[in-house]
């Protein structure tokens, strides 16, 4: 589903009237816009996310504190997505990120966060250059399907392809300075305000699929 401009602004002007007044009910720690999942489906209306901590019954609940329905007519999805924390904080070491990058295992602190974004500053290019690659970041790897406690640094791919089909110049190195990399594959970065013929900074865009926009397109001018 493809939103118009004007519709997204006006749910973005939606969520930020109301955003404060979310914020403060029992267990909420974000809002966004998105499709709307029913019994773990997603369906084609568009609603105001509210992400919580975890779900309560409606009946544990005061009136008051109860997320609505709908907020100015557009339906809500109460999304449950735990406890929000810093890779660099101060939880038990189990949940926290591990370096691996000199083969010994030991959780990291900000200073191996620092170092990571380092190396994916002087990497990003060479990445951005092989073929399919559309993003670098850095976050957990991930093993058929389950995420680990490895920091990893992760390259976005439109289709992944097997090692076999492409050259060894093709290939995505499996470690990075020492830091393993993780290839996942995301589509084709689309353009949500897809009626116009050219991109202007801060329009939203996002993967070529059923979700809603996660981020905006960036952009800066100068003056001689």
């Amino acid at each position: 589903m493809r939103l118009k401009e004007k519709e997204f602004d006006r749910l973005k002007a939606i969520k930020k009237r109301n955003r404060k007044v979310l914020f403060n009910l029992p267990n909420v720690n974000g809002v966004g816009i998105g499709l709307k999942e029913v019994n773990g489906e997603k369906t084609d209306r568009i609603a105001i996310r509210v992400y919580t901590v975890k779900k309560v019954p409606r009946a544990q609940l005061k009136k008051s504190e109860l997320v609505p329905t709908e907020i100015e007519g557009i339906v809500t999805d109460v999304i449950e997505i735990g406890e929000i924390r810093s890779l660099a904080g101060s939880e038990p070491d189990r949940v926290r990120p591990y370096d691996n990058s000199d083969n010994e295992r030991k959780p990291m602190g900000q200073g191996g966060l620092d170092r990571l974004k380092e190396i994916k500053k002087r990497h990003s290019q060479e990445l951005f250059n092989l073929p399919n690659v559309n993003g670098v970041g850095i976050g957990f790897k991930e093993v058929n399907g389950e995420v680990t406690d490895q920091i990893a640094i992760r390259v976005y791919v439109v289709k992944k392809v097997a090692g076999g089909t492409l050259g060894k110049d093709g290939l995505v190195p499996s470690r990075v300075e020492g830091t393993i990399t993780d290839v996942i594959e995301i589509g084709e970065p689309r353009l949500l305000a897809n009626d116009r013929p050219i991109l202007m900074g801060g329009d939203g865009i996002g993967r070529c699929d059923e979700e809603i926009g996660a981020g905006t397109l960036g952009g800066a001018c100068f003056y001689d």
